[in-house]
């Protein structure tokens, strides 16, 4: 169907800051042409949605001729290496979204070597050790997030890089090991945001992690972390979030824990914390500066849930303690927790459909 002569001159005279197209048909490229002309007459206009769209590759270099845009998101299409190469040459681009794209490894290359952006994400398309390799080994000045998500990165051959702007990695559901999780704690030091969620990470490249600067932000769920890693994390003084969801950690060793005065919020959901009474007190009073504590699937009892929860909610903004053993609810929040945002959900966005 694609875009009608009135959506065009909507464009054209839009007030909005972006345009959403999203799970429109968009395979013709002369639609392309026709919204791109329009784009190309209206300066207000930034930021570009078509996702799911079946954009192919010579929909993509058309996209790339978009002189206002700053913020393009191509997720879900069918652009390849040539698509790819193309999007790489625009000079005006900030931010671009090209997940779920088969970009291959002339297309990863390509991205790396752009010296105008400065948020990539490309979850999901398939790059492997050696499309990481290119983009985690960029000189470009000015990437400062990357997504690498869910790419079947294993091996992270980086030695040698030092990538002093990167401040956003997230590199979950891979297979990253300890190897790994140092080589990252050592090549980039200027890190605020890490997410190894879903990887292979144990205590050693927890310890390793622990020993970052910089880090504000740590998401480590779903790994092979024991007490002795989180002993570790929890001496680094600069993490303030911090999420180890569905690890190996029970507590144990609660008097062995070093008292942390920067985590403010802390994910300890589906481990193995226990059921002995003091052993969650004791180690919670360990972070005194702590908001937030998810403590939900552990095996606590209800009765130690019970007292634990009533002594903390004095002190939480929020705290979950629901189905340790029992299917009793223990669940509290103080005030409403903010949701991430999308960009393109707000007022300022013109949305169509086709």
């Amino acid at each position: 169907m694609g875009l009608s002569e009135q959506m065009l001159k909507d464009i054209k005279a839009s007030n909005k800051e972006g345009l959403d197209i999203g799970y429109g048909d968009m395979s013709d490229e002369q639609g392309i042409e026709k919204l791109v002309d329009a784009l190309n007459e209206n300066e207000k206009i930034k930021m570009l949605r078509l996702y799911q769209c079946s954009v192919n590759d010579k929909g993509a270099a058309i996209l790339a001729g978009a002189k206002y845009l700053t913020y393009l998101e191509l997720d879900g299409n069918n652009i390849g290496p040539e698509g790819a190469i193309c999007l790489a040459k625009n000079a005006n681009l900030v931010k671009l979204n090209l997940s779920s794209n088969q970009i291959g490894l002339e297309g990863a290359e390509a991205l790396a070597k752009n010296e105008t952006l400065e948020e990539l994400i490309l979850a999901d398309c398939k790059l492997g050790d050696d499309g990481a390799k290119f983009l985690l080994s960029t000189e470009s000045s000015s990437l400062i997030k990357l997504d690498l998500s869910t790419n079947d990165i294993g091996k992270l051959d980086i030695q040698g890089v030092k990538n002093v702007t990167l401040v956003d990695l997230d590199l979950s559901q891979n297979y990253i090991d300890d190897v790994g999780a140092a080589a990252i704690a050592s090549n980039f030091p200027n890190l605020v945001s890490l997410n190894l969620g879903t990887n292979s990470v144990g205590d050693s490249g927890a310890i390793a992690l622990a020993s970052h600067e910089e880090l504000i932000n740590l998401d480590l769920r779903q790994n092979q972390i024991a007490e002795k890693g989180f002993r570790a994390l929890c001496d680094n003084k600069k993490i303030q979030t911090l999420c180890i969801y569905g690890n190996k950690i029970s507590f144990s060793e609660a008097e062995q824990l070093p008292i942390n005065n920067s985590i403010t919020k802390l994910n300890l959901s589906y481990n193995k914390i226990h059921d002995k009474p003091e052993q969650p007190r004791q180690s919670i009073a360990l972070f005194p500066k702590l908001k937030e504590l998810i403590l939900n699937e552990n095996s606590i009892s209800d009765e130690v849930a019970e007292q634990f929860f009533n002594d903390m909610t004095s002190r939480l903004d929020v705290i979950d303690l629901r189905s340790c053993t029992a299917p009793m609810l223990f669940s509290y929040k103080r005030k409403k927790i903010e949701s991430p945002t999308d960009d393109f959900s707000n007022s300022k966005i013109m949305k169509l459909s086709i």
